[in-house]
């Protein structure tokens, strides 16, 4: 992990913290480990900020390897992180770091996908199964009247028999 990936995880984890207005701390963090590096987190007047700087005016100092400062940042237990330097202001940045809300965790959901059709198409696709068995119908029809004999009349009167093919 980088230094940049680390603090990023950490920043994201320390905005969540909820500052007082009363609050003013200056934290120097020494990232040792993997990712290691220094950052600043500083409250003041409620407001937080935390940049990728070393900060020489510091108040108290956390020192910590990057996988117990994250775990501790996202399982929120960083109220419990070894803090050095002014009691007082360590009491500040605890109450603040005791603020910070752990991270949930991340379920999985399995998507289910069901075809579902609106009643305007069902009806679209019976209409058009209606009009192409009315269509077959009227062409069947058509060919079993072209098989039957017509009868007609004679001059005379008489019925007569003559087929489709005949009279034409």
């Amino acid at each position: 992990m980088t230094f940049e990936e680390m603090f990023e995880r950490a920043k994201t984890a320390l905005m969540k913290a909820k500052v007082s207005d009363a609050a003013t701390v200056a934290v120097q963090v020494n990232v040792t480990g993997d990712g290691s590096g220094i950052f600043y987190v500083k409250a003041d007047s409620g407001v937080l900020a935390v940049e990728p700087y070393n900060y020489k005016d510091n108040d108290v100092i956390i020192t910590a390897d990057s996988a117990v400062l994250l775990e501790a940042l996202e399982k929120g237990k960083a109220s419990e992180l070894p803090i050095e330097g002014c009691p007082i202001k360590g009491d500040e940045l605890k109450e603040i770091l005791a603020s910070v809300p752990a991270k949930r965790a991340t379920r999985t959901h399995k998507t289910t996908t069901t075809k579902t059709t609106s009643k305007s198409a069902t009806k679209s696709a019976a209409a058009k199964t209606t009009t192409s068995k009315t269509a077959a119908t009227k062409s069947t029809a058509a060919t079993k009247k072209a098989d039957v004999p017509k009868t007609t009349t004679s001059k005379r009167g008489r019925p007569s028999k003559k087929t489709a093919a005949t009279e034409e």
